[in-house]
């Protein structure tokens, strides 16, 4: 069944990267569960590391782009938000 998937993808030229579809779930979710967002941050640059050096084989460069976004905001705002209330419980 992988050998026909890859058969088909090989036909029409390219192929989406997993791990940039991953990430942009991984990032959308991590907005709201913020223990989410550093795994689509890693996940992301991974994918776009293998995207560019497929020779244009891979695609997804702009999912693993917005889910690389998505999860730097998502760390961001928990990283904030844990400084937050250290701080409040411990002023």
């Amino acid at each position: 069944m992988g050998n026909r998937y890859l058969a088909a993808a090989a036909a029409s030229g390219s192929v989406r990267e997993r791990r940039a579809t991953l990430a942009l779930v991984l990032g959308i979710l991590g907005l709201v569960f913020g223990i989410l967002a550093p795994f689509a941050l890693v996940l992301g640059y991974r994918s776009l590391r293998a995207i560019q050096g497929s020779h244009e084989w891979l695609t997804g460069q702009w999912w693993a782009l917005t889910g690389m976004l998505a999860g730097a905001l998502g760390t961001i705002v928990m990283l904030v938000g844990i400084g937050y209330w250290l701080f409040a419980a411990f002023s």
